[in-house]
């Protein structure tokens, strides 16, 4: 039988991997961007920490790079609804186009109907 005294008076160290801010960027972007993905899906996907890709959407949120909790829709059965896919999409274009100002021609293209 080995002998494990000696264990609890060593050391051990843990290398920390260092992640591009680009690799975490798409990494929070793959997971908002699927409704019915986990983070344990993603993560495993990536082949980091799930705890690792839920702190970078955190921080993502914080910062205000990412949409917050709630922000897009989780349906409870796990199934994804064009509908629920298609309002987020419509939610994020508008927030984009009253970020980008009035149009040069003066046209609002939010309220012309086609």
């Amino acid at each position: 039988m080995p002998d494990h005294r000696d264990l609890e008076t060593k050391e051990f160290l843990v290398a920390m991997k260092a992640y591009s801010v680009e690799f975490k960027t798409d990494a929070v972007a793959l997971y908002l961007s699927d409704p019915s993905r986990t983070y344990a899906s993603v993560a495993k996907d990536l082949g980091v920490n799930r705890e690792t890709l839920r702190l970078w959407v955190h921080q993502a949120r914080s910062a205000g790079t990412a949409p917050k909790t709630g922000s897009v829709k989780r349906p409870p059965t796990g199934l994804v609804t064009s509908g629920n896919v298609l309002e987020e999409e419509n939610k994020q274009l508008r927030a984009r186009i009253r970020e980008l100002g009035p149009s040069p021609r003066g046209v609002d293209i939010l309220s012309a109907r086609s």
